[in-house]
């Protein structure tokens, strides 16, 4: 608050910064604790899939595979069992958070299939949701004209790149397991889907001066929240911008502008005005 004299004052507010956080890191040991100190400083998002995982914890306790990035595949079998356990218990960890606490209350903002089943800041246009849709359909259809493989996990990297596309200046936060800390250039997971979906992800020089300005800040929130000793421990957080120009012009040439776009049964995600909207996107990421 700025005093300008004994009977006037002006109080300065700003919007918290938008955050999506990355179906990985959501699902590992770190994800309730990131959910529950960071919540209080950044408008903090999830992709509506992940909902879909909490539901039905008893499915990827059979099928780990399923529940699994393709990197942790990749590593020893004694790994895997360590991952998956750590994984169920993460499961559990938020059946319980959720038993006793009302949605609206978990600090987190997501969209629905419709605006009454989501959960969104005060003052946030329904219609978003239809943009994300949009967006989220049109990476559908790069999965399916690449025949990539995919698991339950690939809907919420789809989910959440939508999200961050939408929302705009929102960043997703991410990270990078414990087998590839060591590994300053290993891109996290998400990064590699979205490769896969022809969205190139650059690492940003860790001395870029905008890079270490916004590190600067996301440390200081961190820092302010206790849980920078996590950062010590050997939690290796990422920071992934993408850029998605179409995102909020139009969506195909001589079509109706986003604001103005509504889908509806006949709309045909293989048609050009939704596969091109990615084109050109970009994503860049830096390490903390």
């Amino acid at each position: 608050m700025t005093t300008l004299s004994p009977n006037l004052s002006i109080t300065l507010s700003q919007r918290r910064w938008a955050c999506v956080l990355d179906p990985s890191l959501f699902l590992s040991q770190y994800g309730l604790l990131l959910v529950q100190s960071l919540g209080e400083t950044l408008e903090l998002w999830i992709a509506r899939e992940l909902w879909h995982i909490l539901d039905n914890p008893d499915f990827y306790c059979k099928q780990p595979k399923f529940a699994m990035p393709q990197t942790e595949l990749e590593q020893s079998l004694e790994r895997q069992i360590a991952t998956h356990r750590n994984r169920m218990q993460v499961l559990k960890n938020w059946e319980t958070v959720r038993a006793k606490t009302p949605l609206t209350h978990l600090k987190l903002f997501w969209m629905g299939d419709r605006p009454g089943e989501s959960f969104l800041p005060d003052g946030t246009d329904p219609q978003l949701i239809e943009h994300w849709e949009a967006l989220a359909q049109s990476l559908d259809e790069r999965s399916l004209q690449q025949s990539l493989p995919s698991n339950l996990l690939t809907p919420s990297f789809r989910d959440t790149a939508a999200l961050a596309a939408v929302l705009g200046s929102a960043f997703i936060l991410t990270y990078q397991p414990a087998g590839n800390g060591e590994q300053a250039n290993e891109p996290p997971e998400i990064c590699l889907v979205l490769e896969q979906w022809g969205i190139h992800c650059q690492q940003i020089d860790p001395l870029d001066a905008i890079a270490v300005m916004e590190r600067d800040n996301l440390l200081q929130l961190i820092i302010s929240t206790g849980l920078s000793k996590f950062l010590w421990a050997g939690l290796h957080l990422v920071v992934l911008h993408l850029v998605v120009p179409s995102a909020f012009t139009s969506y195909c040439k001589n079509s109706h502008p986003w604001q103005n776009h509504v889908l509806s049964e006949q709309s045909d995600p293989a048609s050009p005005c939704f596969t091109n909207v990615w084109e050109g996107a970009q994503g860049f990421w830096y390490r903390f």
